[in-house]
């Protein structure tokens, strides 16, 4: 059963479910990707309430949709140059994706602007001499200390510089110094770098070199960067250290509770933005995690009855 709250009114998204506009699924990410380790690392008690699915947000975030719909489109044109198109082609096949949403009205901004992005970024692309490995593949590794997985936009081989290469899309408004300079300290980055170490058979493959992040951004003239991320094994050493510790963190929640992260509810850490689930541990701060049902949740969010709380 699904009770609906009543409250606080969210803010509006005009625009339907992106996943519905184009018909994919549900964007639901690596079972125990970097996502899932930094939103414990930012606030436990958000980590629990999104991770259990007792209590689900319906807030959404432009710039989480206009990443689910970017990165559908280089999908389906990665697809087609692995299945043996060639470039015109596989742009072809790629629009194609993408023309639902110029049937929505409301999506008119949002098609104008991954427009712009996806016309210049096929232009770059087509001057690429990169064989196509493997498009969206996932890797899982289950350890003792911890478990992590990733799923990898895209893996290439550099035909004009050798070597294998993982890809991750990034759109982003903007392409600045420090944006670029984070990416060789990045969770999510160092570990698709760890796993495709520990994982995977690379004797069978080129040399693995490392990461790019192919970022573009959302400006009226697109600007494109593409970050390369070599990793030594002192940072995959730390990167390691760092998600035991984060799984130490989650087993000890589980044991004494959900902290929130006071620090992190509004302000600086969240662009000055509210967190979704603020009205629930501060408008209600004796709310019982485990009995949400009987009380009245800010409008935007569910409860969903049938989910066991651990």
């Amino acid at each position: 059963m699904i009770r609906f709250g009543t409250g606080r009114k969210a803010e509006a998204t005009e625009y339907p479910p992106i996943h519905e506009v184009l018909g994919i699924a549900p964007s639901s990410g690596s079972p125990w990707g970097s996502t899932r380790w930094k939103l414990l690392r930012r606030c436990p008690r958000e980590f629990f309430l999104t991770q259990s699915g007792v209590v689900k947000s319906n807030h959404r975030e432009p710039a989480l949709d206009y990443g689910i719909a970017y990165h559908h489109v280089l999908e389906v044109y990665y697809r087609a140059l692995q299945g043996g198109a060639d470039h015109p082609g596989a742009v072809q096949e790629a629009w194609g994706a993408l023309a639902p949403m110029r049937e929505i009205p409301e999506c008119a901004e949002m098609y104008s602007t991954l427009e712009r992005m996806l016309v210049s970024y096929f232009e770059l692309a087509a001057n690429d001499r990169w064989r196509v490995i493997a498009v969206e593949e996932e890797i899982v590794y289950e350890g003792r200390d911890f478990n992590y997985s990733v799923r990898l936009d895209l893996l290439v081989e550099d035909l004009e510089r050798g070597g294998m290469w993982v890809v991750e899309h990034k759109s982003s408004q903007t392409i600045t110094a420090d944006l670029t300079a984070g990416y060789s300290l990045d969770l999510q980055v160092l570990g698709q770098i760890w796993i495709v170490q520990e994982c995977v058979d690379l004797a069978q493959y080129p040399p693995f070199k490392g990461v790019i992040v192919n970022i573009t951004s959302k400006q009226k003239v697109p600007q494109h960067q593409r970050v390369e991320v070599t990793a030594t094994r002192a940072h995959l050493a730390e990167w390691r250290k760092s998600v035991c510790a984060l799984a130490d963190m989650e087993a000890l929640a589980e044991r004494h509770g959900w902290p929130k992260s006071l620090g992190n509810c509004t302000g600086a850490p969240r662009y000055f933005k509210q967190c979704a689930f603020f009205d629930i541990c501060h408008g209600k701060p004796n709310m019982p995690v485990d009995n949400l049902d009987e009380y009245a949740l800010p409008m935007g969010f569910v409860v969903d009855l049938n989910r066991k709380v651990r």
